[in-house]
């Protein structure tokens, strides 16, 4: 994000009757991993939802998406294509729906920075991906089976998806069994992994960047050695059927 941009956009919102409080608050707001590619993400609250929303009427640059997802978040991408996701949330709205990983105050209202602390810190304990209590050994091994299913099938669009998901299992449990690094996506496993965990991202971009038939053998062999410890008898008897079904 170019800090012209970034500015202007901080201006705006300064300057809009409408909104009452505002914030950064993803890597920029961090400041440890942004660069030129990292989005600008930024909380409002408005006391008017629909003034607000119309986003295109009060932004300082050439807007050439705008949509909304999720009733509250709007991404919108600038002809430069610099991109910028905006959470709106009305002054009703409780502070517990914001999801909020670092954030800086643009904007500041009555108790705001508590809030935005106790939002934060309500992300990081509920929200993160691997605090998902279906994060198991087991429903890893549903997924492989399933997948393995299906690319014997030829479905192999169906199966990738499924060892995609399998992969993001296996990286929150490695997360939740070794720790949460404070420059992780608390939402997405998948990102800074290269950097973070290189020999887990280098397992999985083998499985993932290969057929189903090859990946799913690769994450199979990857669980058997590095999981090892932690796999009961029925478990490796599935990772055993896996590994002479799969091709």
């Amino acid at each position: 994000m170019r800090e012209k941009t970034k500015n202007a956009l901080v201006q705006a919102i300064k300057n809009h009757p409408a909104v009452v409080k505002a914030a950064i608050t993803g890597s920029l707001a961090r400041q440890t991993d942004a660069d030129r590619f990292s989005d600008l993400d930024v909380l409002l609250v408005a006391r008017d939802i629909k003034a607000v929303s119309d986003v295109r009427a009060w932004f300082p640059a050439q807007v050439l998406i705008c949509a909304f997802h999720l009733s509250n978040y709007c991404t919108v991408l600038l002809d430069d294509f610099q991109k910028i996701d905006i959470a709106i949330y009305s002054i009703y709205d409780s502070p517990s729906q914001w999801v909020v990983h670092d954030y800086e105050v643009i904007k500041n209202g009555e108790d705001f920075e508590v809030q935005l602390a106790n939002a934060a810190k309500s992300t990081r304990e509920k929200m993160a991906a691997h605090l998902n209590p279906d994060v198991s050994l087991d429903n890893i091994l549903l997924l492989l089976v399933t997948a393995s299913h299906r690319n014997a099938r030829g479905e192999l669009l169906s199966a990738h998806d499924l060892l995609c998901m399998a992969c993001d299992m296996v990286i929150a449990l490695e997360i939740r069994q070794h720790g949460f690094d404070s420059n992780s996506d608390l939402l997405d496993p998948r990102r800074r992994l290269e950097r973070l965990r290189p020999k887990l991202a280098a397992t999985i971009h083998e499985c993932l960047f290969a057929t189903p038939g090859d990946g799913i053998p690769r994450l199979v062999q990857y669980l058997a050695k590095v999981h090892r410890s932690g796999l009961t008898e029925a478990q490796m008897k599935v990772l055993d059927y896996l590994l002479e079904t799969t091709d």
